[in-house]
C-alpha cells in the first residue's frame, strides 16, 4: 500500500514544468513567467513534497517490503531448530 500512495503522490506533483497543471499554463504567458520561475520554486517544493511522503507513506500505511523475505527467514529457522542451537547465525 505505501509504494501505491508514493507512486499516487509522484504522479500528481508536476510542480517543476508548467505544463503540469492547467491554471500554470493560463498564468504563464500573462504574469510573464518562463520555465525557469517555475523550475525554481518548483523543484524544491517537488524536493519536500517527496522527502514528507517518503517518510509519511511507510507509518500512516504500514510498511511491508520485506514480505518477500520470510521464506527465507522461516529457511533459517529451520536450519537453525535443525541444528539444535537456537543461537547459530547464518
Amino acid at each position: 500500500m505505501p509504494f501505491a500512495i508514493i507512486l499516487m503522490v509522484g504522479a500528481s506533483c508536476a510542480f517543476i514544468n508548467p505544463a503540469g497543471f492547467q491554471t500554470n499554463l493560463m498564468v504563464q504567458g500573462p504574469g510573464g513567467y518562463r520555465f525557469n520561475d517555475f523550475a525554481k520554486v518548483g523543484l524544491p517544493l517537488a524536493v519536500i513534497v517527496g522527502i514528507v511522503v517518503l517518510a509519511l507513506a511507510p507509518i500512516v500505511y504500514g510498511f511491508y517490503v520485506l514480505t518477500f523475505l520470510r521464506p527465507i527467514e522461516s529457511a533459517m529457522e529451520n536450519v537453525r531448530n535443525q541444528s539444535g542451537d537456537r543461537d547459530a547465525v547464518l
